[in-house]
């Protein structure tokens, strides 16, 4: 997960911040909203990133498997 976090960090963090200061100087969005708003992205990033490592996980599990695993005994 940290890695794919990592490799994403600057990019997303970028995002955030636009979208945060977009919101308050441009919609006029009060302080305290953008904060909530900010603190959930910030989790959406670190759930991101968590779901995007076991994805991987997942997929690199079954790119190991053999075509006919399972299809023994039948």
């Amino acid at each position: 997960m940290w890695q794919h976090y990592r490799r994403t960090l600057i990019p997303m963090q970028l995002f955030i911040a636009a979208a945060c200061l977009a919101a308050y100087v441009l919609a006029h969005v009060d302080g305290r909203a953008v904060l909530v708003v900010f603190a959930v992205m910030q989790a959406g990033a670190l759930l991101g990133a968590a779901w995007a490592a076991s994805l991987r996980r997942r997929t690199e599990a079954r790119r190991n498997d053999l075509p006919l695993k399972g299809r023994r005994g039948r």
